[in-house]
């Protein structure tokens, strides 16, 4: 496979290279690690899971939190220390608030599965186990999740080959071991989706009308769109293609901006096709096809711009993942011999963060080259300091798989447009 045939796009443009993440606060440096996604409960407070297996809550003001819930088993005093105790103490990733039913927080565990914590009570319940039967091989990686209004999860396994702390090889090897899952509340019944995917990671609704996800493809460094309705369900097209980094977590993006987009022959377009298993009901591994992208211009109705953040695990600068995509056998001789941890700490540090467009055009990023405040970002939450995420909120909360803080950014005028 390769990520891209046109190679990484030119960071010009909304791509050039800014400090608008340096400006970022750490928060709760070395009391917690890797918050990996954020979910927002009807109170405003915000949630995340951690690297050793607890789910906690911020007060609102963000300066303090307390735990919820472990996913793991204990006894606790290792967990986080490494990654070796992982499967033991469990692994939260993907968090997401039921729309009807505020107190339930359904939360993807990579050791675990599928799981829901009333988080009133703090009652954590299984609801699908990685060896599921309904789906084979069993899952390996689940990683995010999208809650709909009738209580449907859809999320994504990322392989069905490697797990989590195995996650390097999976990149390398650039299979399609990965697969977009569908949890029927109603039946208790799990479904393929989708299948044949490229380490599927971030998910998000398109829109509020619960017609179509966002899903990232990480080792391709794009973004699909997943039909859920009307006569195209089941199959896939490209939102977003050759993103400028490995892209880790999707989410909405609500304030303005005025929209500059990289235009399509700079290396940023959506026209692409790949093979990929959908069917048309969620409901099998019938083979489908994922075609090229038709968009329909949407403005927000104020006339302002909205879209989604993308976080991304690192950015395509080094050129690595690109360049061993293109050579099998390089490939399989740094697996085998393991070398991808060795190689990684060589990696160039460069925290980023896009803006995307509605039509999956780049329209904004934030850049710390050198990773001195943001090295990797797993996901984006624009948020409304003392209350839910909302639109007109101007503070950005930053997660990461493994750092041991988050970081806290506020946006302002003067830079939203302009960010140096």
């Amino acid at each position: 496979f390769s990520i891209s045939e046109h190679g990484p796009p030119p960071l010009v443009g909304p791509l050039a290279v800014n400090k608008a993440l340096k400006r970022g606060v750490k928060l709760f440096e070395n009391e917690l690690a890797g918050p990996e996604d954020f979910a927002v409960d009807e109170n405003g407070s915000v949630y995340t899971g951690l690297k050793d297996g607890r789910i906690i809550r911020f007060n609102e003001a963000m300066t303090s939190f307390i735990t919820v819930a472990r996913t793991g088993s204990p006894p606790y005093d290792h967990c986080g220390r490494d990654e070796a105790s992982e499967d033991v103490c469990g692994r939260p990733l993907g968090v997401a608030f039921h729309k009807l039913r505020p107190s339930l927080l359904y939360v993807l565990d990579s050791y675990s599965g599928l799981l829901q914590l009333d988080v009133t009570t703090g009652r954590l319940e299984e609801l699908v186990s990685l060896s599921h039967p309904g789906v084979l091989p069993p899952m390996k990686l689940p990683n995010d999740l999208v809650v709909l209004s009738n209580g449907s999860v859809f999320f994504t396994d990322s392989s069905s080959r490697f797990g989590r702390n195995e996650l390097l090889l999976e990149l390398a090897e650039g299979r399609s071991n990965g697969r977009l899952l569908h949890y029927n509340p109603v039946e208790g019944e799990l479904y393929v989706a989708a299948e044949g995917l490229h380490f599927p990671n971030g998910i998000c609704l398109d829109g509020p009308k619960e017609e179509a996800l966002l899903l990232v493809e990480t080792s391709r460094a794009r973004i699909l769109r997943y039909h859920l309705e009307g006569s195209r369900a089941g199959s896939m097209e490209v939102f977003a293609d050759n993103l400028p980094g490995l892209p880790d977590n999707i989410s909405p993006a609500t304030t303005g901006h005025s929209c500059p987009s990289v235009s399509p022959s700079s290396g940023n377009g959506n026209a692409a096709s790949a093979s990929s298993g959908a069917n048309n009901n969620g409901e099998g591994g019938v083979a489908g096809a994922i075609i090229a992208s038709g968009h329909t211009h949407r403005a927000s109705a104020s006339g302002a711009c909205s879209g989604y953040w993308v976080g991304y695990a690192a950015a395509r600068k080094s050129k690595f993942f690109d360049t061993i995509s293109l050579y099998p056998l390089v490939r399989k001789v740094l697996t085998k011999l393991q070398l991808l941890k060795v190689v990684e700490k060589y990696f160039p540090k460069h925290g980023l963060v896009t803006r995307l467009d509605l039509e999956g055009h780049v329209v904004q990023s934030l850049h710390d080259e050198g990773g001195e405040v943001t090295g990797a970002v797993s996901t984006v939450l624009e948020w409304r300091p003392g209350g839910r995420a909302a639109r007109g909120g101007h503070t950005l909360l930053l997660g990461s798989y493994h750092a041991p803080y988050l970081v806290r950014l506020e946006l302002d005028s003067e830079w939203d447009s302009h960010p140096e």
